[in-house]
């Protein structure tokens, strides 16, 4: 699988967890007997699936801009590289250093 492919997966895991999070707690006010407040609904269902939905959106994150960085910090090093042999060739007379 692709890079991308894999990240724009894991952005997509980390929509549904949050979204999860917020219909739980919309069925668990319906269901109940006794009326309860949104934000209470939201306490009871917890913040794993926020917790898991902000790991996947760093992990998605990661997979879809990481190979831009990587080429980009590749260029620079591959050009620091051929300086540095440039300055390890062993020097002759008629070279200015």
């Amino acid at each position: 699988m692709h890079n991308r492919t894999l990240g724009a997966v894991f952005i997509g895991i980390s929509v549904v967890l949050f979204g999860i999070r917020n219909l739980t707690a919309a069925i668990i006010t319906i269901n109940s007997q006794v009326y309860i407040h949104f934000d209470e609904a939201l306490q009871d269902v917890g913040k794993a699936p926020v917790i898991l939905s902000i790991i996947s959106l760093a992990i998605g994150l990661f997979h879809v801009y990481g190979p831009i960085f990587v080429q980009w910090f590749k260029k620079d090093l591959d050009r620091i590289e051929s300086n540095w042999k440039e300055f390890d060739e062993p020097h002759t007379e008629g070279r200015n250093p």
